[in-house]
């Protein structure tokens, strides 16, 4: 994974084009699948070298050979024509809100932080197919709250203060 700046890394290359619809086949670097779901946002890169923010429409998976192929629709990608023009551009994510594996293993002993203040501190990372799951320690007598590492919940890092800033988290405390 190679930095663009401080704050996005690259997770994938736009491969061929798959369809008239402008979905793409992604060749995704091997800590990256987490990341790709739904509805996340990523950057394509232009050959220009100019970032377009675009968010995952539709993804699928096929397994062909004993390897995972990843075909993606990006929202901001209207048709084949559109498509082409990023073939073999790289795709980047926000490297705070999706971290690669050697990040989300640094975490843990981090104070968890919400609008309401402290909520506790991180006492391990579950790998998720979909996204890592952050648990936390809620003091004896509450128990574990288990975080989904996703735009809804997890906002930030702050590596300096060894926090990680959250919000919404009372609709998980409430299950």
């Amino acid at each position: 994974m190679s930095n663009s700046d401080n704050r996005l890394v690259e997770i994938a290359r736009i491969g061929k084009v798959h369809g008239l619809d402008g979905t793409v086949r992604l060749r995704l670097d091997e800590d990256a699948e987490p990341i790709i779901e739904k509805d996340v946002l990523l950057y394509l890169k232009t050959r220009r070298g100019d970032l377009i923010p675009a968010r995952i429409s539709e993804f699928r998976v096929e397994v062909k050979r004993n390897s995972r192929l990843f075909f993606v629709k990006f929202d901001r990608i209207a048709d084949r024509s559109e498509a082409e023009q990023f073939q073999d551009t790289p795709v980047l994510a926000d490297i705070s809100l999706h971290p690669s594996e050697s990040d989300t293993d640094s975490i843990e002993g981090y104070e968890i932080v919400d609008e309401t203040g402290s909520v506790g501190s991180v006492t391990g990372l579950m790998q998720n197919p979909a996204h890592p799951i952050i648990e936390v320690d809620l003091q004896p007598r509450y128990g574990t709250l288990l975080i989904p590492w996703v735009d809804e919940y997890v906002v930030s890092i702050d590596k300096n203060q060894k926090q990680v800033i959250c919000q919404n988290l009372d609709q998980l405390k409430n299950l």
